[in-house]
């Protein structure tokens, strides 16, 4: 990159949206939280760190609290952080870091952008290849996940494609094992909204003969990647399995594409071992918390 090339701080109004989104796809490492559509759902009024004519960009998702600018992670956001085209050297990294501007930032770093200086943990996050064949694929399921997956098919349950929102927000909002808030569940319901109408989404069901949900996920696909946003089962459906009937049809549906099935996490035990059930590997990424012009994150897991 060029040596003479400036770092500049934008406001919302001033990103050039079309260029924002050709570098987020053309990065070493798009993700589907940082296109701009995304982000004004999330984050509206986020702002940015610009390097460059746009070869490395750092979304900065700007809330105010008591008169106070602050950078919080937004929900159903898990990773942010620092695109770029190229990889960035020490220097140009942190560079950019030094320009974030408020006083405290709670911010994530994606798998490719590790911090550099200041003091950072892991955290894990699980994905699938499904660039094998469907017998290769469920060939790496755990012994576990193969019982039920059995399970599951023995019940009179069927899986289905939606491509409307408002039974999935109803859905969720009854058996979400995570009370969301009223605007919690707004934004879910614009980025499914937003998604299905950008043909970048699909929601899956399992459903009873009566029709009656038991499993629902809402996915998003985006750079060769299908990320599980949120998704949840009824006390039925956990009883028969459904959620295991309801991954193993996506596995099934996309295997021997070059595509990654991105389950968001997680470290914690029990959902980690139900992601690992089905061949997911760990992509580790980095969070740091500090308190004065220092960088971190919050991260909503779902079950």
């Amino acid at each position: 990159m060029s040596k003479k090339s400036k770092i500049e701080l934008l406001k919302n109004r001033e990103i050039d949206y079309q260029k924002w989104d050709s570098c987020i796809t053309n990065s070493l490492n798009p993700l589907i939280y940082a296109e701009s559509w995304y982000l004004n759902i999330v984050s509206p009024g986020w702002q940015a760190l610009i390097y460059g004519d746009y070869d490395a960009m750092l979304p900065l998702p700007v809330t105010k609290k008591a008169f106070f600018n602050f950078i919080v992670q937004p929900p159903f956001t898990q990773q942010l952080g620092i695109f770029s085209k190229e990889r960035l050297s020490y220097k140009e990294f942190i560079n950019i870091e030094k320009k974030i501007p408020y006083i405290n930032c709670i911010m994530s770093y994606n798998h490719m952008s590790a911090p550099v200086h200041q003091k950072y943990y892991k955290r894990t996050n699980m994905v699938v290849n499904l660039n094998k064949g469907v017998d290769a694929l469920k060939s790496e399921y755990s012994k576990n996940c193969k019982r039920n997956v059995k399970k599951a098919s023995a019940f009179n349950q069927s899986v289905i494609v939606e491509d409307r929102n408002e039974r999935f927000i109803t859905f969720i909002k009854q058996e979400f094992p995570i009370n969301l808030s009223k605007k919690e569940l707004n934004i879910l319901n614009n980025i499914a909204i937003n998604s299905l109408d950008k043909k970048r989404s699909k929601i899956i069901y399992v459903q009873n003969s009566k029709e009656e949900i038991l499993a629902a996920a809402l996915f998003l696909f985006s750079n060769k990647r299908i990320t599980f946003i949120a998704g949840c089962s009824s006390a039925e459906g956990i009883k028969q399995k459904s959620m295991f009937l309801l991954i193993d049809y996506i596995i099934s549906k996309y295997s021997g594409e070059e595509i990654l099935l991105d389950f968001e996490g997680s470290d914690n035990y029990g959902t980690a071992r139900f992601y690992k059930g089905f061949g997911a590997i760990i992509e580790e990424y980095y969070c740091v918390k500090n308190r004065f012009f220092e960088y971190g994150m919050q991260l909503r897991q779902h079950r």
